[in-house]
């Protein structure tokens, strides 16, 4: 009997767990049904399941929360204000203050909710944590000034200036309190440098509209000799174009970093400080593949100022290095082929003879780190002896080269390239053929439109005139620029193809003669691509006179508004 009892009362326990679980389960399957709803956009049948939640759970903090936030979602302002006023005290004190915050914040009383703030962070002030939610709260909504001062309040309770950095240095940006927020990015660096890139760029975007702030960012780093610190010092100098204390900053860095302010100043054609930063970094003891690397940047440095002797000179130490030219360096360094191509063209432009060009090309090759770079010199020498007009010997050279070449790399697609060069200059029907191989093989190559240029003018120009015109066109490409003008005014005066006087005027801006290609440039073409091309050419000369420049950039627009030339105006009317 006594066990009959006992099975009875453990029936009538499992009995009430299992109505306990069905009601509790109840509750979980309407609340996602309820979500689920909410994600289909059935709004409807979801506010019904919510209702059945608060009528059945009305105590329950999860329900009355997710009822709030529901109407939350769906802007239904009013709804979500009688849930929190009618069943709040479900929720604990704490949550319940944060979503009253957050519903204040959403209708815009933000006295309301700087009250339920000041309530909150005043009964949990130990709860560092929740400085932090509230003040991303306040964020969310664009008011920094309060979120500033909830996690300056963080550090005054913490007794820890170094609380909140990350998140006050981003509020203080957003807010525009610009001087603060450096000093802030400043100080998340040397908490943590895994934010250097990211505080690197907000310090630069805030230099880019006010430039004035390089002295708060100055003082805050003055005293810092940590790389990291000093780099973005240097960085921001550059960024206001102060690049002559930012080569000095970088100076004082490791190698690395100075190289990269002289490679970028080579980059952005700041030639003169790129050749201070190589200079800087050849007085570094560093292993010879590399100083033979940025001898030869020096150089090109050196040939962009016009500095050619002291281009060859540089040019001239990498050739002549017995340890680069030894068999344990022959052929592990590229400089040693780079550099004797470099004096091959620093020789073509100082007007040396032919031989001397091809000498140091050949010379060259046998520097060639492998099969592929052999032969790219041997097609600058192919190219070079076409320029010559040594058709002979370039067609020669060219037949050995395909012929020892697999189709299909790059050597045979670019070969097309000279084949028609060739077949221009000797006049050989088989022209049209290798243009169409040419464009198909290597489309994106330049080559392509140098080779596109061609063929128009050989349908334009014919026969004694045309080979006139490649002649020039040929001097043009070995720097014997005042030759390559006076044949393309010549031929001008004999056939007035306006194609000849954008050549000649090409051929002017190459030897610095601005104003005689700018009074090209003002003729009145009765070609109307030509004549557009060179309003463009006009107004890209024009950056001394802002307002004749902008004239000729508004007038082009309003008359040829959808010219294929017209973007490119644009992009010059926007230019700062």
């Amino acid at each position: 009997m006594k066990n009959k009892y006992i099975f009875i009362l453990i029936l009538l326990l499992m009995l009430h767990g299992l109505l306990f679980a069905q009601v509790y389960d109840e509750k979980k399957v309407l609340m996602q049904q309820a979500n689920q709803f909410l994600q289909s956009k059935q709004y409807g049948r979801a506010e019904l399941i919510w209702k059945e939640l608060i009528s059945k759970y009305s105590d329950d903090a999860d329900v009355v929360t997710g009822a709030f936030n529901y109407y939350i979602s769906l802007n239904k302002r009013e709804d979500a204000k009688i849930i929190i006023d009618l069943y709040g005290s479900a929720i604990p004190e704490k949550e319940r203050l944060l979503l009253e915050i957050n519903y204040y914040l959403i209708v815009g009383e933000d006295t309301q909710a700087d009250s339920k703030m000041e309530i909150l962070l005043n009964k949990y002030k130990s709860d560092i944590s929740l400085y932090g939610i509230v003040a991303r709260l306040f964020e969310m909504r664009r008011y920094y000034n309060t979120a500033i001062k909830i996690y300056k309040k963080a550090r005054v309770i913490t007794h820890d200036n170094n609380q909140y950095t990350y998140e006050l240095a981003n509020s203080l940006r957003m807010a525009e309190i610009y001087d603060e927020a450096i000093l802030e990015y400043v100080k998340l660096i040397r908490i943590n440098d895994s934010y250097f890139y990211a505080s690197k760029n907000h310090i630069l975007e805030m230099l880019k509209i006010d430039s004035g702030l390089i002295t708060k960012l100055r003082d805050a780093v003055k005293n810092d000799t940590t790389a990291q610190i000093q780099e973005i010092y240097a960085n921001a100098l550059m960024q206001i174009k102060d690049y002559s204390t930012a080569l000095e900053v970088y100076k004082k860095l490791d190698y690395t970093r100075l190289l990269y302010f002289a490679n970028e100043q080579f980059r952005t054609g700041n030639d003169s400080l790129a050749a201070l930063g190589y200079s800087a970094l050849l007085l570094e003891p560093v292993d010879p593949l590399t100083k033979a690397q940025v001898m030869v940047s020096l150089a090109k440095s050196y040939i962009n100022l016009l500095r050619l002797d002291d281009a060859a000179a540089i040019l001239k130490q990498v050739a002549d290095d017995e340890t680069l030219q030894s068999n344990q360096m022959k052929y592990r360094c590229p400089s040693n082929q780079e550099a004797r191509e470099m004096l091959a063209r620093l020789a073509l432009i100082r007007g040396s003879s032919r031989e001397i060009v091809i000498s140091y090309l050949e010379d060259a090759k046998n520097y060639s780190m492998n099969g592929k770079s052999r032969n790219n010199v041997e097609q600058s020498i192919i190219y070079y002896l076409i320029m010559y007009g040594d058709f002979t010997s370039a067609k020669q050279r060219l037949s050995t080269l395909i012929g020892s070449t697999e189709s299909g790399t790059d050597t045979f697609k670019q070969s097309y390239y000279y084949s028609y060069l060739l077949a221009l200059n000797t006049e050989d029907a088989a022209g049209d053929s290798l243009l169409t191989e040419l464009i198909i093989q290597i489309p994106t190559s330049p080559d392509v439109n140098d080779a596109l240029y061609l063929a128009d003018i050989s349908g334009k120009v014919k026969g004694e005139q045309f080979l006139q015109f490649m002649e020039a066109w040929r001097l043009s490409k070995l720097y014997k620029l005042s030759e390559a003008t006076a044949i393309y005014l010549d031929l001008f005066s004999q056939n007035p193809n306006e194609e000849f006087l954008l050549a000649a005027a090409d051929c002017y801006l190459q030897l610095g003669q601005i104003e005689n290609a700018k009074d090209i440039y003002e003729k009145d073409f009765t070609d109307k691509i030509l004549g557009e091309f060179a309003v463009l050419q006009l107004s890209a000369l024009s950056t001394d006179d802002p307002s004749l420049r902008r004239q000729l950039i508004v007038d082009f627009l309003t008359k040829n508004p959808t010219s294929a030339l017209a973007p490119e105006f644009r992009r010059m009317l926007n230019e700062k």
